[in-house]
């Protein structure tokens, strides 16, 4: 008879468990993801930059954006041409 899937705590795959690295991975997830959460400080040089990139003529209300949808077709033509 083969003895039961157990972490030794009685529990079936405890994180707990001696070679059971459940508990490592969720800790870990935990972490990355408080740290994913931390609030982002943006300097100001780079709110400079994103200001002038926004007062430009063609990111305007009204401003012929034609070329984007150009763009994006060109690009999805061109991954559909991809093979292995």
């Amino acid at each position: 008879m083969l003895p039961a899937l157990t972490a030794g705590d009685g529990s079936p795959f405890s994180p707990q468990g001696g070679s059971s690295n459940v508990g490592r991975a969720v800790k870990s997830r935990r972490r990355r993801k408080s740290a994913a959460s931390a609030p982002i400080e943006l300097d100001e040089a780079y709110l400079r930059a994103v200001k002038k990139l926004e007062s430009l003529p063609q990111n305007q209300s009204g401003a012929d954006k034609s070329w984007v949808e150009r763009a994006i077709r060109g690009w999805r033509d061109h991954y559909a041409r991809v093979s292995r």
